[in-house]
């Protein structure tokens, strides 16, 4: 069956309703009808009629069953997304009445990728929370990957991460706000604390702390070391952690690669120091990414400007 034109006014006629995309949400976790069933608290045919209603409303298969279950077809794939991006709006302006009718301004939910200019962050969480108080933000930091699928489920308002060329997500928008420069740093007492210059070749024989091979930094870091010496650091300690690698650094003779704002911030409250190796080849983009459906509340358009605003200030 081929996805026939729908009229302008489909959905105002009924043709899905709330219940259909809680089922919708229920059967692309359960993948198993009778347990979707039980989750909305209705009986399996009424279930089943509700599917069906939807499949004969869009002239799809959403769901290919078997006796192993059910699953999702490609338009079962995009329905099942789109449902939980509904109904995550759906609980978005829920929460956010009841927080205005409590005297609140709403509640964010803000990823960001591990490491990514962090004092970006903060800086704008503390501007938009000294004008509104009222707001309610939970941060959620991890991989890019994750974290960019959670926003385009819906789970999450925005994402401060990575613009990777190629990899944007369909439904997702991506604003550059920088390209964020990185420098090595050392722990205050390390040997090469207080070398005047030193070269690629001087440090890849470190022992080093390094993001996971899957993160762009590292990728590109690797990449550098190998054009200049032929080789890359051995065996490092993997971690994103700002603060284990923090520690790590007073611990132990290690080297790290640090957002630039980062270091020279450790670097002026003498926790760490700035080793003289330049990069000017390692910058990667930071973006601000949201969903191109729909329009943010209020709160989330406070914190959006708030982020804008910090990073201009940061490039002036």
């Amino acid at each position: 069956m081929g996805l026939p034109t729908l009229p302008g006014d489909w959905l105002a006629h009924g043709r899905v309703r709330i219940r259909q995309l809680l089922l919708l949400r229920a059967l692309g976790e359960e993948r198993n009808l009778r347990r979707a069933a039980g989750r909305l608290n209705i009986a399996q045919p009424a279930a089943t009629r509700l599917l069906r209603e939807l499949e004969e409303s869009l002239d799809v298969i959403l769901f290919d069953r078997s006796m192993k279950g059910m699953s999702p077809t490609v338009y079962g794939e995009a329905m099942i997304r789109q449902a939980n991006v509904v109904l995550a709006d759906l609980d978005a302006a829920r929460n956010e009445v009841a927080g205005l009718a409590a005297g609140s301004s709403g509640r964010i939910h803000v990823g960001t990728a591990n490491s990514i200019a962090p004092l970006l962050l903060s800086r704008a969480l503390a501007r938009v929370k000294s004008q509104r108080p009222g707001l309610d933000i939970t941060v959620h930091e991890g991989n890019s990957e994750p974290i960019i699928a959670a926003l385009a489920r819906g789970e999450l308002d925005l994402v401060l991460g990575r613009a990777i060329p190629g990899a944007s997500a369909p439904g997702l928008r991506y604003e550059l706000l920088f390209r964020e420069e990185f420098r090595i740093v050392a722990g205050p007492k390390h040997r090469l604390a207080r070398a005047k210059r030193l070269t690629l070749a001087d440090i890849v024989d470190e022992q080093w702390i390094l993001p996971p091979e899957s993160v762009p930094m590292r990728q590109q870091l690797d990449l550098l070391f190998i054009e200049a010496t032929g080789r890359k650091p051995k065996n490092p300690i993997e971690s994103v952690s700002v603060l284990i690698n923090q520690t790590l650094l007073q611990e132990a003779p290690l080297l790290c690669s640090l957002s630039a704002a980062a270091a020279e911030r450790f670097a002026r409250q003498r926790l760490m120091t700035i080793l003289p190796v330049r990069f000017s080849a390692l910058a990667l983009p930071v973006a601000l990414i949201t969903r191109e459906a729909g329009r943010p509340s209020p709160a989330v358009g406070a914190l959006l400007d708030a982020i804008r605003e910090v990073a201009r200030d940061r490039a002036s």
